[in-house]
This record gives structure tokens, C-alpha cells and sequence, in this order.
């Protein structure tokens, strides 16, 4: 088995038990090789760009790395209610206006008859 489809098989593995997950490929190499090591992130790098993940889940930058997240995840989506609220609360319409849309939009795609069967690995 070559080292990308080994990152690849752990990566699938990683995500089936914690559908809020959301790492960063530093924390998915100490996952899997139990370190970082440069040259392991970006077996796993390649990895994560070539393929095709489950679900909702996407690879995007966040907090200045790249991140494999879930942004329909029930965390997700209960953290952004909780975010409505304060704006609303603040007075802060406009912003929390903006985020119910977001909300509404991931939840359209949650809902999504293409990702309502996640096969798992491809």
C-alpha cells in the first residue's frame, strides 16, 4: 500500500467515529503517525486534495491552516444558533440576518439527497 492511500484509509477512519471533527493536518499526522513530521504532512496534504470526501465534509483554510471540517455538523449548526442569538441580543441585526442565511443554506445542504447516504470510502 503506498503511503497516500494509507493516509487516505486513515483519514476515512477518522472521520466515521466523530462527525464534528475538525483537525488540522498536523493534528491528523499525530493522529496517524503518532508525530509531525513535514515530509508525513504532505503525504497527507496530497492526500486530503485528491480525495473524495464523505458527506458535507470539505478541506478549507481556517485559523491560518488547512483544516478538514464537517460546516453541517450538529456542533456546527448549534454553535451558529447560539451566534444568532448574541447578535440578536446585541442588537447587532444585520450580522445575525447574515448568519441565519448561513445557517439556512447549510442546513438546505445537510438536507441534500446527495449527501443524506454517506457511502464512507469511496
Amino acid at each position: 500500500m503506498s503511503k497516500a492511500e494509507h493516509a487516505r484509509r486513515a483519514i476515512f477512519e477518522l472521520i466515521a467515529p466523530d462527525p464534528n471533527g475538525d483537525w488540522s493536518v498536523r493534528e491528523i499526522c499525530e493522529r496517524i503517525y503518532g508525530r509531525f513530521d513535514p515530509l508525513e504532512a504532505e503525504t497527507v496534504r496530497r492526500a486530503l486534495q485528491h480525495m473524495s470526501l464523505p458527506g458535507t465534509w470539505r478541506l478549507g483554510w481556517r485559523t491560518r491552516a488547512i483544516r478538514l471540517y464537517d460546516p453541517c455538523s450538529d456542533a456546527r449548526l448549534a454553535d451558529l444558533e447560539k451566534r444568532i442569538e448574541h447578535l440578536t441580543k446585541k442588537g447587532w441585526h444585520e450580522n445575525a440576518k447574515a448568519c441565519a442565511d448561513e445557517l439556512k443554506r447549510l442546513r438546505a445542504l445537510k438536507r441534500h439527497p446527495r449527501w443524506a447516504v454517506s457511502s464512507g470510502e469511496p
